[in-house]
């Protein structure tokens, strides 16, 4: 069983992303220029459509081609066999999104044109709209126990979005990662409660 479970992880990271996108890498160092993607669509998939999936990886493998699989790498994946140059490939995006410090194919794909997180730009920070005070409450009224009056209809957004524009960049990355566990767990929630109705 363990052998079994094992395997079907395997593929779970393969289909997830990075091994296609390797593939695609292996592709393009082998053929490139204009008719290099139609030609590979043709070959895999006859006179069918492309999978969306395929599109998908082809454009993440477009973008982090640069960056990702520089010329260093495609000379060496040149001398090796198919097997070996595949797991090369993937070592190569694994590395290079260990570098971007991201773990999604989605945030790859946002900053797979840079070397490495250093590399990435700071972003600008937004200017958060002041929240209109209701009539009624005059800015920094206070309450009973000497808090500031809650405001009703401030915006959590704009206050959110002002936060985060004071972290620093590995702070936004951890923050990134906490709302991405808050997402998904959003959406198995979500999905657990369409199921049961």
């Amino acid at each position: 069983m363990n052998g079994v479970a094992g395997r079907i992880r395997d593929l779970e990271n393969k289909v997830g992303g990075a091994y296609y996108v390797a593939l695609c890498w292996l592709a393009m160092n082998r053929s490139s220029g204009k008719g290099s993607k139609s030609a590979l669509e043709t070959k895999i998939f006859g006179k069918d459509k492309p999978t969306s999936t395929f599109r998908n990886a082809w454009r993440i493998a477009d973008k982090a081609f640069a960056e990702g699989f520089h010329d260093a790498h495609r000379k060496t994946v040149a001398e090796l066999g198919l097997d070996e140059a595949v797991t090369f490939a993937v070592q190569c995006l694994d590395a290079h999104r260990t570098a971007l410090g991201v773990t999604t194919m989605k945030d790859y794909e946002e900053l797979c044109k840079y070397a490495s997180a250093e590399a990435v730009p700071a972003p600008e920070p937004e200017e958060a709209a002041e929240p209109e005070v209701p009539e009624g409450k005059a800015e920094g009224e206070t309450d009973a126990d000497g808090k500031p009056a809650e405001v009703p209809g401030a915006d959590i957004m704009a206050n959110l979005r002002n936060a985060c524009a004071q972290l620093t960049f590995d702070q936004l990355v951890e923050h990134g990662a906490w709302v991405a566990e808050m997402i998904e767990a959003a959406r198995a929630a979500t999905e657990k409660q369409s199921k049961a109705a």
